[in-house]
């Protein structure tokens, strides 16, 4: 194959990969989306001068739900993003002389900015439905016993799932002093 078409090849592949990443990401909107309107109406609706504070029992479980469900696009976009980093860029820098990548100086950042805190800084919906969680539990019934303590674990697993994705991340990225060049 001629040095152009393989350009061409790998070019078209960035561009289908990419738009399958923004997809994605739109998904991820529209999963805040929802959870801001489910939110909002369980507290109305709860908290309402008619309403019944019981419902603020699926509040706790229906943030992990959305957590992860958010967790899994992340999960394909980085999916997506390593094999564009490691195959097919290097591929399109070699046949253009193009030196500049922007995932080489998104990677040059510090340890810290690249750890699992990172991953739960960069996207507000893990606190949103932790805080969420934790008042529903506050505003909610009085609970007791099993069902209070699978309350405080969903609550709990909303904030430690993006921590342990990060972990995870972090760790198929190379070591912590590691310019985040895939090994």
């Amino acid at each position: 194959m001629s040095m152009e078409r393989r350009f061409s090849a790998a070019l078209a592949e960035f561009d289908a990969l990419r738009a399958e990443i923004l997809n994605l990401r739109q998904t991820q909107k529209n999963i805040v989306s929802i959870a801001l309107a489910a939110y909002a109406g369980l507290f109305s609706f709860a908290l309402g001068g008619d309403g019944d504070a019981r419902l603020l029992t699926v509040v706790p479980p229906l943030g992990l739900v959305l957590c992860i469900l958010q967790l899994s696009e992340s999960f394909q976009i980085d999916r997506i993003g390593s094999y564009l980093r490691t195959t097919v860029w290097p591929e399109v820098m070699a046949l253009s002389d193009y030196a500049h990548s922007w995932e080489e100086q998104h990677g040059k950042r510090s340890w810290l900015s690249r750890s699992a805190g990172a991953v739960l800084l960069d996207g507000t919906l893990p606190v949103l439905l932790f805080g969420a969680g934790v008042a529903a539990i506050i505003l909610g019934p009085d609970l007791s016993g099993t069902s209070l303590a699978l309350e405080w674990v969903c609550v709990a697993l909303t904030l430690l799932a993006p921590a342990l994705y990060g972990l995870i991340f972090l760790a198929q990225r190379g070591r912590p002093e590691s310019n985040g060049q895939e090994k």
